[in-house]
């Protein structure tokens, strides 16, 4: 088993989104401050204070637009990381994956596989690594959509770890909140943030859509918002570690201490 547990893996590996939001300040209190240290005019600063609340309506729209930046970033984590889970529970744990029916190998796929095993140190832990990284490669390589793995679903998902671990993951408010961030993530990046008939219906179905989201409205990302997704993710993570305890799986989780890498095509939105 790894050291940590899940949450403190991901807490590591995102911990940098957050230099988004440290070096954000209130420009305005720092230049009403200068102003009134410098002795300023005072029609000048009386003009400034009246203009203040247009200066924090424009305030909070660069900090919504900067915390669904951090959004984006946060949720894309939790996508990567779903897989890297999944991805190291094939090959750690070969003779436990519950294989579905037409998950099948040639005679040629398997030799080559025993024959790298055999190539480098042949114990049974490697023999292990190498079927389960032959079974890891045809899921990832299969051309059916259906059947092609898919972390940004969170139905999909809890499918797939319980179709191959026997790990359930039970539904829950926590879940159904995880469904929303990723159809909010998908508007983010390939709708300008403005809500459609899909995000409607897809949120609907979890029945978490909020009377204020309506066809055209722009979805806003808040500090609040941002901080309950870390907090469900947490929870989700935490509630995987216990499951895979209880399954007395192998798990190592190699790279586990990786940070996510700041992508600059996940910050655009238009």
């Amino acid at each position: 088993m790894s050291t940590q547990n899940l949450k403190s893996i991901f807490e590591e590996r995102t911990q940098n989104i957050s230099s988004i939001f440290s070096s954000y300040r209130t420009l305005y209190d720092i230049y009403l401050s200068a102003l009134k240290t410098a002795d300023a005019n005072q029609n000048t600063i009386i003009a400034l204070e009246k203009a203040k609340a247009s200066v924090d309506n424009a305030q909070s729209k660069i900090s919504n637009q900067l915390y669904s930046q951090g959004f984006i970033l946060l949720v894309g984590a939790a996508e990567a990381f779903l897989k890297d889970i999944f991805d190291s529970l094939l090959t750690e744990n070969f003779t436990k994956i519950k294989t579905p029916a037409g998950l099948n190998f040639s005679a040629n796929e398997v030799q080559d596989a025993v024959r790298k095993w055999s190539e480098r140190d042949n114990s049974l832990i490697n023999l292990n690594a190498a079927l389960g990284k032959l079974v890891q490669k045809r899921l990832h390589d299969t051309k059916n959509p259906i059947e092609k793995l898919n972390f940004q679903n969170v139905q999909t998902m809890r499918t797939l770890f319980d179709t191959y671990f026997d790990i359930y993951i039970a539904d829950s408010t926590t879940t159904k909140t995880i469904h929303k961030y990723w159809q909010q993530r998908h508007s983010l990046i390939h709708n300008a943030g403005v809500i459609d008939k899909r995000y409607i219906h897809n949120v609907q179905a979890v029945g978490l859509l909020d009377k204020d989201e309506q066809l055209g409205a722009e979805i806003s990302i808040s500090r609040g918002i941002y901080t309950k997704a870390v907090k469900n993710f947490s929870e989700l993570f935490d509630e995987m570690d216990r499951l895979i305890k209880d399954k007395k799986l192998n798990f190592a989780l190699i790279g586990s201490t990786d940070e996510i890498e700041l992508n600059i095509d996940d910050l655009f939105i238009d």
